[in-house]
């Protein structure tokens, strides 16, 4: 019998292996080295333009993670499907990082989700990606003249203004933005500049990209410090689901001190 080697998937496989030895390495040097200096000094020390080149490379060529374990819109839990449902038809649903869009493609197209009948109807729709994917899902919402739909690509969430991407009524970023960008803050400060007050905003991440070297609590302290939002971490941390409750000036989202950037897909951030 003969079997036919998928070299796309070899190289693909390959590459994924290489980036996470390398988050290996990383790991190991970035705690020896916190454990023999300062936090300051570790700052002062690091040099993250390759690691970022190479996050960048990632995103620009489509090499992260487009299919991953429990990417589907079920899983999101009951509140995310009753949310998505009673959007106005008038509302803007906005997807940062959209990939290949499964969970979209799943919400557009309607299906039974945890005994309910969820679907984005004629709701105005705007995905986001660094590179556009070859998918079938993209491909199908694009040609589809009866609904509003735009896939934006070509830079980073952080580079568009407000205008290019236009208010929202509900952001939805699963693996996306947030998990591969060196600068949480940022993208949470342009989220928050997008969404409308009463607007709501679901991060669904890998807590492990994220680590804090001075906040005990890391990524929910600093939630807390933003005025006037709600969030509530779900599924065990990798769920955030946010409300914005009033007005949010960007000054008044607190800057990050980024400290080191370790490649893998995604990456890890430590602030």
């Amino acid at each position: 019998m003969i079997f036919e080697v998928d070299e796309s998937a070899v190289d693909s496989y390959f590459t994924v292996s290489i980036m996470n030895l390398k988050l290996l390495v990383g790991t190991i040097v970035y705690y020896c080295w916190g454990l023999l200096h300062s936090s300051n000094s570790y700052a002062a020390f690091t040099n993250c333009d390759h690691a970022l080149a190479m996050n960048d490379r990632v995103l620009r060529t489509n090499q992260f993670a487009i299919q991953r374990d429990g990417e589907d819109a079920a899983a999101l839990g009951d509140l995310f499907l009753n949310e998505v449902n009673e959007l106005p038809e008038n509302s803007h649903f906005f997807e940062s990082g959209a990939g290949e869009a499964h969970v979209l493609r799943q919400l557009t197209d309607g299906q039974f989700l945890r005994g309910k009948w969820v679907q984005l109807k004629s709701q105005k729709i705007t995905a986001l990606g660094i590179a556009k994917p070859e998918s079938p899902s993209i491909t199908a919402l694009a040609n589809n003249a009866t609904r509003r739909f735009r896939y934006l690509e070509g830079k980073y969430l952080e580079d568009y203004a407000l205008a290019e991407i236009g208010t929202c009524d509900f952001i939805f970023d699963q693996y996306g933005a947030f998990s591969y960008t060196a600068r949480i803050d940022l993208v949470i400060r342009k989220y928050l500049e997008l969404l409308k007050v009463g607007g709501k905003m679901y991060l669904d991440f890998k807590p492990s990209g994220i680590a804090f070297v001075e906040r005990p609590n890391g990524l929910e302290d600093y939630l807390k410090k933003i005025p006037n939002i709600q969030f509530y971490l779900l599924n065990q941390g990798s769920l955030i689901r946010l409300v914005k409750t009033g007005t949010v000036s960007p000054e008044s989202i607190p800057e990050l001190l980024f400290r080191n950037f370790i490649p893998s897909i995604p990456p890890v951030r430590v602030y």
